[in-house]
């Protein structure tokens, strides 16, 4: 029988949520101040993140990861990936103001409490489709789409939610065989042509080395 642990469930998800902040952060940062276009800095973070990550895997790791059973369900759950991450960072490019950011992306958790109860079959309570639907309704005061404010860059960090929320409906699906390494393995190696897509149109070495530094940080956190 599987144990489940909650308590330290929960401990890594906000720990988790902790580096992601600072990472969003010095994204916005490193775009506003120094001009670093979304698509170079998102292949910059997981370009480092890999390099940091491939020496942290243990011997036939990369060997398992090959021959699991989930490789098109992976190579999906990377595509979904990436779009988000081009979505939040162009968000944060506009820039979208990053309390209205990241406020949005917290339906990120209600879209995947929906997918879970009507694509996974997962018990889902009456109490939690209600505060599914409390929580959607919050979304939309924080967007005001009725304000003359309203700005449709605004609804990018919606798109990136749904998009992440999909990334981790096919992660909760595969972890069920696969293991978290072999999981992050196919996450930062198959991002690598994405990202490049998307970032060698605006890619430039930085000549500043407290660019260098940040990109580390994030890289580091993000792995």
């Amino acid at each position: 029988m599987t144990a489940h642990h909650p308590l330290q469930g929960a401990f890594w998800m906000v720990a988790a949520g902790a580096m992601f902040a600072i990472i969003n952060t010095t994204l916005q940062y490193l775009g506003i101040n120094y001009g670093l276009g979304s698509g170079a800095a998102v292949l910059f973070q997981y370009g480092i993140a890999l390099i940091l990550f491939l020496p942290m895997m243990r011997t036939g790791a990369i060997r398992s990861a090959v021959s699991s059973d989930f490789r098109l369900l992976h190579i999906l759950r990377v595509g979904f990936s990436v779009i988000g991450i081009q979505l939040w960072t162009w968000a944060l490019a506009y820039p979208v103001p990053i309390w209205q950011g990241i406020a949005l992306l917290m339906v990120s958790p209600l879209f995947a409490t929906m997918g879970s109860g009507l694509l996974l079959r997962e018990s889902v309570s009456g109490v939690r489709w209600i505060a599914t639907l409390v929580g959607f309704v919050g979304a939309l005061l924080v967007l005001q789409p009725w304000s003359d404010e309203f700005v449709w860059a605004s609804l990018l960090p919606v798109a990136a939610a749904f998009f992440w929320a999909s990334a981790s409906l096919l992660t909760k699906f595969t972890v069920s065989r696969d293991s978290p390494t072999t999981i992050v393995f196919y996450l930062l190696v198959l991002m690598l042509p994405f990202n490049l897509l998307f970032g060698l149109p605006t890619f430039a070495l930085p000549t500043n080395w407290q660019v260098w530094v940040l990109l580390i940080l994030i890289g580091a956190l993000t792995t």
